[in-house]
């Protein structure tokens, strides 16, 4: 292999590596920033419930503590599934950047420079990603949901379930 196709191929492999490790920061902020919401969404929920057990609105009134819980689950929802989607096209980045470099090095036979890895490729039972996390996390919100809707004395319209 001639010199200067060697210095033009390391100069890719560093190109390669800075990409994929923008890509990971970029999971990493979106995952600590979901996570960092969704703790404080979850506590106010919490709150809320507990709220909810100590004030009672007369009957017939509307219930802004039932509609706030339904609406924090709402929010928990959309802001995972909104997390999910960036986490996931940063992973899908990476994973195309290093497929396609894994391509050429594989084609131009350049053994003297290593394989790039992504921490994703390590396999277990389940396979899990940064972007499970929040699939997991909106179908918590989901159940949560369902509950505060179907619970027999949580109701927007009728807070003492009648």
């Amino acid at each position: 292999m001639s010199e200067w196709w060697a210095e033009a191929s390391r100069e890719n492999f560093e190109l390669v590596r800075r990409l994929v490790e923008h890509e990971d920061g970029l999971i990493n902020v979106r995952t600590n920033w979901a996570l960092a919401f969704h703790a404080l969404l979850f506590n106010a929920f919490v709150g809320g419930v507990a709220l909810y057990e100590k004030v009672r609105f007369g009957q017939g009134c509307f219930d802004p503590i039932a509609c706030g819980l339904i609406l924090a689950c709402l929010l928990g929802v959309g802001s995972a599934v909104a997390a999910f989607a960036g986490v996931k096209a940063a992973e899908r980045q990476a994973r195309e950047t290093t497929d396609w470099w894994a391509g050429v090095a594989q084609e131009d036979q350049l053994d003297c420079l290593p394989p790039m890895y992504l921490h994703s490729k390590r396999r277990h039972c389940v396979k899990v990603n940064a972007s499970s996390y929040f699939l997991f996390l909106a179908g918590v919100w989901v159940i949560m949901l369902v509950l505060v809707i179907w619970a027999p004395a949580m109701s927007p319209l009728s807070p003492s379930g009648q």
